[in-house]
């Protein structure tokens, strides 16, 4: 299983990432599933818990974001979130969340604020997936988030 994402799809996720910080930030991502789960849009939604260590998606946020991916002729294929100045890895917590989530994708940052550097990693049912940017893919896509 793959799911692809565009370096526009990066940038905004720096950004989210970045102007949250020390705060997790949280969000939907929004595409098609096929052979590769294609991501159309990336949906930043606030963490109703205001932490560094967890985060937890309001309902209503995640309602618009379902609305707009209807309305969009797309459906929710993933969660995406922070770990802060740590590496990306599914908690305790986020392993008990995705099972109420079981048919979308986790996508984890571990964001390096003072090196502006991200590492993310992919997860369908508890299990690493790869990412696939353009047309390369990977286990796990490291980069710079550039102001």
């Amino acid at each position: 299983m793959i799911i692809g994402f565009t370096l526009d799809d990066l940038k905004l996720l720096c950004e989210v990432i970045d102007k949250s910080y020390p705060i997790e930030a949280c969000g939907v991502i929004i595409g098609i599933k096929n052979d590769v789960w294609i991501t159309k849009e990336v949906v930043p939604t606030r963490n109703e818990l205001k932490s560094s260590i967890r985060f937890k998606i309001p309902a209503e946020d995640f309602y618009n974001a379902d609305k707009k991916a209807e309305r969009l002729g797309f459906e929710i294929i993933g969660i995406f979130h922070s770990h802060i100045d740590q590496k990306p890895y599914l908690s305790k917590f986020d392993v008990e969340y995705t099972k109420w989530t079981p048919e979308q994708v986790w996508v984890v940052i571990g964001y390096h604020k003072n090196e502006k550097k991200a590492e993310m990693k992919a997860f369908f049912k508890e299990k690493e997936i790869k990412i696939k940017i353009g047309e390369k893919t990977f286990s796990e896509v490291v980069f710079q988030c550039l102001e």
